[in-house]
């Protein structure tokens, strides 16, 4: 009997054989919400008088963390294909993570720098003739937050995952110099253990 190596669906071409893998929930998670951002900064994209911008970097974020997510799959469905193929997915990929960044690091500037006179709960003002205006400092609850939220998150994972490869850096650094150090070379300036009797790679 011929058993057919070809896969037998979408999902198993994502995830492999078991579609409810963490890499399955994360994407979902990730999809969700992007998607919820690209929703509110759409919809209130009017209502941020504090910084117009703010509901314009919700927006960005989204579309970009989408189109992310979207190379990502395809990148998973497309793994047995040309180079030629994959090799604009992760040109595309790349373009999308200078986009993040520059988003990213303008986002921050906005949000970090109205954090102190931003104004959330109260919309309107008060004048002394009794009529009432916009406060020029308000900012839409879900809108301020969502960006804060996004953004302090991104930062936070960047730290984590540098404080990992430079832990594991290290580490690996000094197992290598221990090994170094426990491998003295003798007169002929070859490693010492092999040339004892029994040592792989001994000869005579």
């Amino acid at each position: 009997a011929v058993v057919s190596t070809q896969s037998t669906g979408l999902p198993q071409r994502l995830f492999g054989s078991q579609p409810t893998s963490p890499e399955a929930f994360l994407l979902f998670v990730g999809t969700t919400i992007f998607f919820v951002a690209l929703v509110i900064g759409i919809l209130k994209i009017d209502q941020c008088p504090a910084n117009s911008m703010l509901p314009l970097t919700l927006v960005a974020l989204g579309i970009l963390g989408l189109l992310w997510i979207g190379l990502y799959i395809a990148r998973s469905l497309y793994e047995d294909e040309s180079e030629r193929c994959l090799a604009c997915l992760i040109s595309f990929h790349a373009l999308l993570l200078i986009l993040w960044l520059v988003v990213l690091l303008a986002g921050s500037y906005w949000v970090y720098k109205s954090f102190s006179t931003v104004q959330t709960d109260s919309k309107f003002i008060q004048k002394e003739d009794g009529s009432r205006s916009v406060h020029p400092h308000f900012c839409h609850a879900l809108v301020y937050w969502s960006v804060f939220v996004i953004i302090s998150l991104t930062w936070l994972l960047y730290a984590l995952i540098s404080c990992g490869v430079c832990y594991l850096g290290g580490k690996l650094i000094r197992n290598l110099t221990l090994a170094g150090e426990s491998t003295p070379l003798n007169e002929g300036g070859q490693a010492e253990y092999n040339s004892r009797p029994g040592a792989k790679g001994y000869t005579e």
